[in-house]
């Protein structure tokens, strides 16, 4: 399956080692509609959480995530034309990652670690935000980036 390829997923940032797994891709609750659309917004998923994290991980620090399940914002509009795929954002319908992560050190001690359903129930206030980034999903993006800073990054030393 076209998703095969984005199941395990590894790249370093400086020279920290960061590894991004996506489990069970093809059950998640919503990636999008297509095969294409899916495979697309796992690159861009991946893409947002190297970055949300790369703020977090030291030169000498290893961070592996794994995902479990995706809910994106919004939900798709069926009763719209089959041609066009519509998102309709709403307020019972935020975004959602389940994932679980461990930050090793130099040394091989675990640093931080756990399992999370990150998301944010409040996601359409910080429309004007995602929606001037004109990039994929914003949303998600915003997301990640808030938990890692609450959930990964450090104080400086």
């Amino acid at each position: 399956m076209m998703l095969a390829g984005l199941l395990s997923c590894a790249a370093g940032i400086a020279s920290a080692e960061v590894t991004v797994r996506f489990v069970d891709a093809e059950r998640y609750a919503d990636v999008g509609a297509s095969d294409a659309e899916r495979g697309r917004n796992l690159t861009v998923l991946e893409r947002h959480l190297r970055m949300a994290m790369a703020q977090c991980v030291a030169e000498d620090e290893r961070l592996t995530v794994t995902v479990r399940e995706v809910d994106l914002a919004g939900d798709i509009d069926w009763s719209r034309s089959s041609a066009v795929e519509l998102r309709v954002l709403r307020e019972v319908s935020w975004p959602r990652i389940e994932l679980e992560y461990a930050l090793i050190d130099a040394g091989g001690q675990t640093v931080v670690q756990g399992r999370e359903q990150v998301s944010d129930m409040n996601y359409l206030a910080h429309s004007a935000r995602a929606r001037s980034a004109r990039e994929t999903l914003p949303y998600e993006r915003l997301m990640l980036e808030n938990w890692a800073a609450s959930r990964l990054c450090r104080p400086p030393r």
